[in-house]
């Protein structure tokens, strides 16, 4: 029976679209309504177009979520036909084990492992959570500074820098006047290699 006889992938990013649409948009919104109390806090004058910035916010949202549904749905298809495929191609291989291979991996559907490590569904979940809300927050800090028309510069880069960044883009004033952002991690012992050394250090262009 083909794949896609059973694996209603419409049906799954129909699902996952209506989950995390609303999320990332109130996300993206939240990082704008914070960027701009940092820049109120600098003492900035500001004259932002709200409406502006919640038709762009829907804007990012649609596209950016459209986009992720369909690579995890994607990643889904890629890894049961993996798992099926060594089902029919390795002899003596039963129902059961086949089973194990979606559920727990390699390239499984629920678990996947890498470097001898076994990640579990659970801690995927969280990965694509903080990684994806981290993406929109910052996303939205840097439009409402954008919004401001406020002579600014814009970031050389911007988190979630790697999977579970907790990062954080927060707009800042140089000695001339111009905006800017900082890079400020969490501080914290999780913090990992590459994003500590850039935490308070000016990450504008």
């Amino acid at each position: 029976m083909p794949l896609d006889d059973w694996f209603d992938s419409e049906a799954e990013q129909e699902a996952l679209y209506d989950l995390l649409y609303d999320e990332l948009l109130t996300v993206y919104q939240l990082g704008s309504a914070d960027g701009l109390l940092k820049l109120g806090k600098l003492r900035m004058t500001l004259s932002v177009d709200w409406e502006q910035i919640n038709e762009t916010a829907a804007a990012w949202a649609e596209r950016y979520t459209f986009d992720l549904v369909k690579q995890l749905t994607d990643t889904t298809r890629d890894q049961l036909q993996t798992a099926i495929s060594s089902f029919f191609r390795e002899r003596g291989m039963t129902r059961g084990d086949l089973e194990r291979m979606i559920l727990q991996g390699p390239d499984g559907i629920t678990d996947l492992v890498s470097k001898g490590r076994v990640y579990t569904a659970a801690q995927r979940a969280e990965w694509i959570a903080v990684t994806e809300t981290s993406r929109a927050y910052n996303a939205g800090t840097v439009e409402a500074t954008n919004a401001t028309g406020l002579e600014r510069k814009q970031p050389k880069e911007q988190p979630p820098k790697h999977v579970a960044c907790r990062c954080s883009l927060s707009p800042s004033v140089r000695d001339d006047g111009t905006l800017s952002y900082v890079w400020q991690t969490v501080a914290d012992e999780r913090v990992c290699e590459s994003c500590g050394p850039l935490h308070m250090q000016d990450v504008g262009e």
